[in-house]
């Protein structure tokens, strides 16, 4: 029999089969977990002389492998992230392709989550619109007692903040429901009083939970709010008015017209509301109203008593001919009907007729406004009345020859009296 020789083993048959177990090894280390678009997977290790290099790390996907049989490996190149490629300006979070500039969650970087009342800006955490960051945490500081008008400014033990300011009652009609003012004529979470919410899909009108909006008010999320007058949502919902300015007639202005003064975030005329009679905040008693800037038992100018409220039903949308006599939408109110268009030599001016000869706030023109002190006479802004005329109830009147201001302002003849020179005959 034939003597059998050993086959001894070549360096080039060993090295290829260390790498052949270098390649088995990257198959089963380099598959990894989800790497972020910004990293790679590790590369493998370098083997020690006489072994093989193991594969790539766990985190990329499959890795080189390591050095080889025989010698002193280097680390082989690690592999692609998990959720690559992600499109333009956006980061990879976990599995996920994020954009850091508007994502709630990942606000400015991977994890860095707002706080519930926070939107991400770009890619910074800051308040929803109304709300202050103060020391971090979002405050409304229009009603917060420990930051009433602005961080910090606490109010005294027993003192609510209301609008803005510290004080025993709750101003601008608003309820105390405990620590805060609420509009519970508009919230959804305390209509018509505290802790009273409406229902899902229910709004707030009115102090009542309903489907519409009421009171020639428009729906605006969650809430009923006046275009004309809101300057949050001025002339439309999310229309915002510039910082120091007010909302009048549903455009955004510097500042409210001449003789009307600019109450909880309002342009109000003082002469007539028994909330701001001749004066913001100055309220006048229960039962009474305001008129002329004087609190009494009735209203003056040819105003009708609403609740409490002097108006002009005339030419009010809202209370057109009688109180909370509200048009339909699209018709506007005229000489106390609701039409379409305007009559008695008045123009129609966002929601309302008015005379252009004598509106200081649509004088000559739809909102041409008068500076403050100066009055509309004849379609022009001029600084006062001419000789002979008397301003009453925002207007220049003739009070040698006008029954409602025979001799003076507010001097109204009898029913069936004419003035003549001054005297009710």
């Amino acid at each position: 029999m034939p003597k059998r020789t050993q086959r001894r083993q070549t360096p080039d048959r060993g090295r290829a089969l260390a790498r052949y177990l270098a390649v088995a090894g990257a198959a089963l280390l380099g598959c990894g977990g989800n790497a972020p678009i910004d990293q790679v997977g590790g590369g493998g290790s370098g083997g020690a002389p006489g072994q093989a290099g193991a594969g790539a790390l766990a985190g990329g996907t499959g890795g080189q492998a390591g050095g080889v049989s025989g010698e002193a490996g280097t680390g082989g190149a690690g592999g692609a992230g998990a959720c690559a490629p992600c499109g333009d300006a956006q980061i990879c979070c976990g599995a996920w392709c994020v954009d850091p500039i508007s994502d709630p969650l990942h606000c400015g970087g991977c994890g860095n989550a707002c706080a519930p009342d926070q939107i991400c800006s770009t890619g910074l955490c800051a308040c929803v619109e109304g709300k202050t960051d103060c020391g971090g945490k979002c405050v409304d500081t229009t009603n917060d007692p420990g930051h009433c008008g602005g961080c910090g400014k606490a109010c005294a033990p027993g003192e609510i903040c209301s609008a803005g300011q510290c004080g025993s009652p709750c101003l601008c009609g608003l309820t105390n429901c405990g620590s805060e003012c609420l509009a519970v004529g508009d919230d959804p979470d305390h209509c018509g009083g505290c802790a009273k919410a409406c229902g899902p899909g229910e709004i707030c009108s009115q102090g009542k939970c309903g489907l519409c909006c009421a009171g020639g008010t428009t729906k605006c999320g969650k809430k009923c709010v006046d275009t004309q007058s809101d300057s949050a949502n001025c002339g439309g919902c999310g229309k915002v008015c510039p910082a120091g300015h007010v909302c009048w007639q549903g455009k955004c202005e510097p500042g409210c017209p001449g003789g009307i003064a600019h109450c909880c975030g309002k342009c109000v005329d003082i002469a007539a509301n028994a909330a701001h009679c001749g004066a913001c905040h100055q309220a006048c008693p229960p039962g009474e109203v305001c008129a002329g800037g004087q609190c009494g038992l009735k209203c003056l100018c040819g105003l009708t008593n609403c609740g409490g409220v002097c108006l002009a039903v005339g030419d009010d949308p809202s209370h057109c001919g009688g109180c909370d006599n509200a048009c339909p939408q699209g018709q506007i109110c005229s000489q106390g009907a609701c039409a379409l268009c305007c009559v008695g030599g008045t123009t129609k001016c966002g929601s309302r007729c008015v005379d252009m000869l004598s509106d200081s706030a649509n004088c000559g023109g739809c909102g041409n406004t008068c500076p403050a002190g100066h009055v509309c006479w004849q379609g022009k802004c001029e600084p006062a009345c001419p000789g002979g005329m008397a301003h009453c109830c925002g207007k220049c009147v003739d009070t040698t020859a006008n029954a409602a201001h025979c001799g003076a302002c507010h001097h109204a003849c009898q029913p069936g009296k004419s003035c003549v020179n001054g005297t009710c005959t």
